[in-house]
């Protein structure tokens, strides 16, 4: 383990304080005698949870961790703004766009009653939305006045490769120090900003907000509706004192957190707790969705109501997809179940987005629920003897509201998509070099639990400089992406786009037999995918996602050539790859590109 990670977890008290005693103790001393001093502390000397009041109760006891526990009315942020606000821009200049993030401890008030140490943008968190349009020069400065250092990532925008604030693109901004980050928006859509740098501990903090780059003419031209609302999924596990608990493996959640990811029991949108928003009855808006949680799939839909999507990470679909609610089924367990057919509803992985548009239907005062449903994307845990293992109720929980939509006066407006978007044709992909990377945990490290993104099997640290898969500008390849557990994995590139191109079966017990190809996926163009899992139960098969990437300078000329892995004040050392399941990204699966 990382020593920043370790100062993190251990120095501040944004998470809930880990066991105490002598080998704590000993092991925080020795990391001050290695010159690595503990971040100051954060938040009120008496507040209750950072007291020994609390030595004799674990995380568990704090921590509600059973979805299934909590009801939809335990509070609600009615009376609070539902939109996040909109950094202001301080460039008088029409193709730019420049805005100022300030970095710093304070308190949010994610949810009613509570008040939690956390580390905001602007004072908030979620951050400020940004909000620009296509062919302007987006310029952030960013003062960090944090304890810990850190980077901003640009998640779904094609930056230079300096500017791109992962590990490997950039060294992290000092506590005190000002960074600004400068690069043209080549590409309208939705994407968000968040910590590039610890980010399981840094997002789950606060580190996070939503950028909208719009396209005026055209959403004009294909009678996009103009109004829109961004809406950022998170959740947070929080104490009872309203403290966030502690990141594995320094609380009572490690076989989940580790494995699986974590899940906090508090569903949030834009930092509130079942917020409401307003919408006029017969009249078009778009909602422009984005998953920010650290490892919750976000399977939404709207109560009653059909989803036209029309978007998704990196703009327009080629054509609008109709999504309708996601309904109940029958189930043996439990009674019901949300119906695990990914066709209904909106599936978005961490770190994913979509845009939809709705007309929504009802009369005014009607109040139309947006809802969570559970999906059985593979939670493991452990046996006994160490194995991992699907836990029970994956897929189970009952539907959650996360938001309200109220109906206000309206006119039928008589709205309906455009038959098409935009053409999006397939990569050409004859003749392009094969690229293998491996999605896995390896059991045989436990307690750790390394995982890998690497056809060799090394986590991420272990990849030594220079060894990250290398191409060239221009070039056109095929990455095959091994899944070799039955969990999904939300697979994120920076800086690019790609086409997910098919899904196959391979059967690793006798590997004589032909792959079997599962389906297939229209043109569409993604910077995160879900990779899906094999079969339950059948610990033979593996899956095979391909995905054709062009590695294209169109806009950014001269400025995507990274290699090294360690970037330096002048150097970006690659374009980071990983899984935007922010647990599994620490434990190392993840690696670089190197492009020359």
């Amino acid at each position: 383990m990382r020593v920043p990670q370790l100062r993190a977890t251990i120095g501040s008290v944004l998470f809930a304080s880990p066991p105490h005693g002598l080998p704590w103790l000993l092991l925080g001393l020795g990391l001050l005698a290695a010159g690595c001093p503990l971040p100051s502390v954060v938040g009120s000397p008496d507040d209750d949870d950072a007291t020994d009041d609390d030595d004799d109760a674990t995380d568990d006891d704090d921590a509600a961790d059973d979805d299934d526990a909590l009801d939809d009315d335990d509070g609600a942020d009615d009376d609070l703004p539902f939109d996040l606000p909109v950094a202001a821009d301080l460039d008088p200049d029409p193709d730019v766009v420049s805005v100022v993030l300030v970095l710093e401890a304070g308190e949010a008030s994610w949810v009613p009653g509570l008040t939690t140490p956390a580390w905001l943008i602007n004072g908030r968190s979620p951050g400020p939305r940004i909000e620009a349009e296509v062919g302007q020069t987006l310029r952030v400065q960013v003062e960090n006045r944090l304890p810990e250092p850190t980077t901003l990532h640009w998640h779904g925008l094609e930056t230079p490769a300096a500017m791109s604030g992962t590990v490997v693109s950039q060294p992290p901004i000092a506590p005190g120090d000002v960074f600004v980050y400068e690069f043209p928006l080549l590409r309208a859509g939705t994407a968000w900003y968040r910590s590039g740098y610890e980010p399981h501990l840094q997002v789950e903090a606060g580190l996070s907000g939503p950028v909208v780059v719009r396209d005026p003419s055209e959403d004009s031209a294909l009678g996009l509706p103009a109004e829109h609302r961004v809406l950022l999924f998170d959740d947070v596990d929080l104490t009872t004192g309203g403290r966030l608990t502690g990141p594995w493996p320094f609380d009572d959640s490690a076989p989940s957190a580790m494995t699986h990811g974590k899940e906090g029991q508090h569903l949030l949108v834009n930092g509130l707790t079942i917020p409401t928003m307003t919408a006029a009855v017969g009249e078009p808006v778009r909602l422009r969705l984005l998953n920010g949680a650290n490892a919750r799939v976000a399977r939404i839909d709207v109560e009653g109501q059909t989803l036209v999507r029309v978007g998704g990470d990196a703009g327009l679909l080629s054509a609008p997809e109709l999504r309708g609610p996601i309904p109940q089924i029958a189930h043996p367990e439990v009674g019901t179940v949300s119906d695990p057919d990914l066709s209904w509803g909106l599936t978005l992985v961490p770190g994913d987005r979509a845009d939809v548009v709705v007309v929504p239907v009802g009369a005014p005062g009607d109040r139309l629920a947006i809802r969570w449903h559970d999906w059985p994307r593979g939670r493991m845990g452990f046996s006994a003897n160490g194995d991992m293992v699907l836990e029970p109720g994956d897929g189970l929980a009952p539907p959650r509201t996360v938001a309200w939509i109220e109906l206000t006066d309206g006119s039928e407006s008589g709205w309906a998509p455009p038959p098409e978007l935009r053409p999006i044709g397939l990569l050409d992909t004859d003749g392009a070099r094969v690229e293998q990377l491996i999605f896995s945990p390896n059991p045989g490290t436990l307690p750790d639990l390394e995982m890998y993104a690497d056809p060799l099997a090394r986590p991420f640290a272990a990849i030594p400089p220079g060894d990250g898969p290398t191409f060239s500008v221009g070039e056109t390849a095929v990455l095959e992406v091994w899944n070799r557990i039955p969990m999904i994995h939300p697979l994120h590139v920076a800086g690019f786009v790609f086409q997910p191109l098919a899904l196959e079966y391979v059967d690793r017990c006798d590997p004589a037999l032909p792959r079997t190809v599962i389906e297939t996926w229209a043109p569409e163009w993604h910077d995160t995918f879900m990779l899906p899992a094999g079969p339950e139960g059948d610990s033979c098969i593996q899956a095979i996602t391909t995905l054709a990437i062009r590695f294209d300078d169109v806009g950014r000329e001269g400025q995507i050539a990274a290699s090294g892995k360690t970037p330096t004040a002048d150097s970006a050392g690659g374009w980071y790859l990983q899984c935007n399941i922010l647990e599994h990204d620490a434990r190392g699966m993840a690696t670089f590109l190197q492009i020359e």
